[in-house]
């Protein structure tokens, strides 16, 4: 019981009072009255004719030009490989399109350069 009774004195105001620190207000920088106190301040009046997001302009974002540019390349290219498919570079019409140079003449001459253009294909 009387270990209660000590223990309940041991937090009572009248003991700890005194072991409380005063703050030396010398040593502490005055605040000037434009600064901010860290009180919550209205907003009322101050937000007149506008709301909040008014001022946000949605854009693109820059990445997505650039994908878009990729993506056409890239589609060009399999409309290229497609519209390809199934001819060889010796047909009528595709030298313009690749930018072949050399036409052989004859069928030996031809038959050897399809066959050096088939090994370099499959290289």
């Amino acid at each position: 019981m009387a270990d209660a009774a000590a223990r309940s004195m041991q937090y009572e105001y009248k003991s700890n009072s005194n072991l409380v620190l005063q703050a030396d207000r010398s040593l502490i920088d005055r605040r000037g009255r434009d600064e901010p106190t860290g009180e919550v301040q209205s907003l009322q009046g101050k937000l007149v004719g506008m709301k909040m997001g008014d001022k946000a302009m949605r854009s693109r974002p820059p990445q997505m030009e650039e994908r878009k540019v990729k993506r056409r390349k890239r589609d060009e290219a399999q409309r290229d490989m497609v519209k390809m498919k199934g001819t060889t570079l010796l047909t009528e019409g595709m030298s313009d399109m690749v930018g072949i140079m050399y036409r052989p003449k004859t069928p030996e001459t031809r038959s050897t350069y399809e066959i050096l253009l088939n090994y370099i294909q499959a290289a």
